[in-house]
Order: C-alpha cells, then sequence, then structure tokens
C-alpha cells in the first residue's frame, strides 16, 4: 500500500466557470459550455462546436511566454493560488502537468508561416509546463506527461511519485489543453464529432465534441499536508494495449490492468469504490468496452 497523498487545494479554468467556485455552481447546476466556436474559422467543418472558454481572467502578472495554453495554466494557477500557499523552496516545488496537444496551437502558427524562433520554442510539447514553472517560481521537478485523455490524471500519479521519492515537497499537477483549429479538422476528418448532443453510455450516442481548460491542484505528502484537505491520493495504475492507431482493445486488457493496479496500491476494494470518473466518449467503440471492464473489475 501506498504512502498517502494529500490533495491539499485546487484551481480551474473552464468553460462553465473561470475558477473553481463557478465551476462547481456549473456541474451541479447542470451548466452548458458547448457553444459555437469563435476564436478560429470552423465555416468548413462538419461540426463547428465546442467547449470554448470565451473570456480568460487577466492574469495575476506577466506570463512568462505566449500562447493559448499558457494562459490557461496561469489562470488555473493563480485560482490555485489565492486557495493554498506555495510557501516552499523553490528547489522543493514540482510541476507535473498532463496534455493531449501540448503546444500545438503556436506549432500551427509556425507552420502557417511564423518561423520566428521563439514561436518555434513555445509550440515544444514542454514548453507550457516549463512557462507555469517560471510563472510559480518552482525550480524543482518539472514534467510533461501525454496520455491522450487520461494525462491529466497520469499527471496526479506522477506528482504522488515524486512526492513519495522524496523529490519534492510540494508539487503543482494537473492537466490542460486547448482548443484549436489544427485538432478539430483531424477530429472532424475522423468524423468522430458529433452534431447532437454528447450522450455518453446512451444508446443514441453519435461521437464526442472537443473541449479547453485547465485545472491544477497542489499536492503534498499527507503527514505534512494543513489541515482541511480536499483529499487523499491512494493509488494510481497506467498502461497501455497498442492494439490500434486509434481504437480501443476490443477486451478492454489495458484499462482492466490499470483499474486492478491502481486499487492494488491504493489498497482499497471494489466495494469501496463510489464513484467513478469515465473516459465515456459516447462512441461506438469505447462505450461498451469501458462498460464491460467496469463491471467486471467493481
Amino acid at each position: 500500500m501506498a504512502e498517502p497523498v494529500a490533495v491539499v487545494a485546487a484551481g480551474v479554468v473552464t468553460p462553465i466557470g473561470a475558477d473553481l467556485d463557478a465551476f462547481w455552481a456549473g456541474l451541479v447546476g447542470g451548466a452548458e459550455g458547448i457553444a459555437p466556436i469563435e476564436r478560429f474559422p470552423v465555416s468548413d467543418l462538419r461540426v463547428g462546436r465546442g467547449g470554448e472558454i470565451k473570456r480568460l481572467p487577466p492574469p495575476a502578472r506577466r506570463l512568462p511566454a505566449r500562447g493559448r495554453a499558457v494562459a490557461l495554466l496561469a489562470a488555473a494557477a493563480d485560482d490555485l493560488a489565492r486557495r493554498a500557499s506555495l510557501d516552499v523552496r523553490p528547489e522543493r516545488l514540482g510541476v507535473v502537468v498532463g496534455t493531449a496537444l501540448g503546444g500545438v496551437e503556436e506549432l500551427e502558427r509556425a507552420l502557417a508561416g511564423d518561423r520566428r524562433p521563439r514561436r518555434v520554442a513555445d509550440a515544444l510539447y514542454a514548453s507550457p509546463a516549463r512557462a507555469l514553472a517560471r510563472y510559480l517560481g518552482a525550480r524543482g521537478p518539472v514534467l510533461t506527461v501525454s496520455t491522450a485523455c487520461a494525462s491529466g490524471a497520469t499527471a496526479l500519479g506522477l506528482a504522488a511519485d515524486l512526492l513519495r521519492a522524496g523529490r519534492a515537497d510540494l508539487v503543482v499537477a494537473g492537466g490542460y489543453d486547448t482548443l484549436c483549429r489544427f485538432v478539430m479538422r483531424g477530429f472532424d476528418a475522423l468524423r468522430a464529432l458529433t452534431r447532437d448532443r454528447v450522450r455518453p453510455f446512451d444508446r443514441r450516442r453519435s461521437g464526442l465534441l472537443l473541449g479547453e481548460g485547465a485545472a491544477l491542484v497542489l499536492l503534498a505528502r499527507a503527514a505534512d499536508a494543513p489541515r482541511g484537505a480536499l483529499g487523499r491520493l491512494l493509488g494510481h495504475a497506467s498502461t497501455s494495449d497498442g492494439v490500434h492507431l486509434t481504437a480501443p482493445d476490443p477486451e478492454g486488457r489495458g484499462l482492466e490492468a490499470a483499474a486492478r493496479l491502481a486499487l492494488a496500491e491504493a489498497g482499497v476494494a471494489p466495494a469501496d469504490v463510489d464513484f467513478v470518473s469515465a473516459h465515456g466518449t459516447g462512441t461506438a467503440l469505447n462505450d461498451p468496452i469501458e462498460t464491460a471492464v467496469l463491471k467486471r473489475v467493481l
């Protein structure tokens, strides 16, 4: 059983709320985050809707780099900093973020003709995480992880590993991604986007929709955390089945292995689980496979 890690505080910026309080109110109130995309042209796409943040809150201080991803991370970090102290030696403060896309929007601009070295540097996958570390004054470990839709969850697990290994005393961890035309075109070409509502685990499901946002949590070893923590991270696992470029394994073997390994590391029995944050893409392949795995494991 792994050493527990405390979730001290959180900060977010999302299409249904620009901070944690607004986001929670939107969740419990059933707020709709999907709307026509306004930030880039979509008239040539089958689907031009998504979870777009229409207005970002201004940063608390000057951003260390350009780009939408950095602005999202800074907004979530500002919200987090209002809720918890990051008072630790800079070299003991780590940053771990997960992303499916990284700085792909800056890459899109570079390919469109803006070949300035700074623009190309901002397009690197790890650039937003490094910018976040500079924004926070963190000089501990800085990691970027990309495991597609599980990237944010994987980042929390890696952050917990850093704390358990004594590599840091506090870690800011979470995930982010931006809406951009490059990725919208790819999903549109795959015909993975729905013109209807997203209906995960529903017989009427017809696909997914993309969104953007950032969410960060402050993690500390449970023994060092202040009172009033939001929760504890008891265990995690990450696996891969590598069965197909885009389709999941028909038997869900990678997902099942990850779930069982995480439960084992946490020392938690299936009967102890009250809530599952499912992948739930609303696609024909994912939903029945994920359902079968959850039934077998839980």
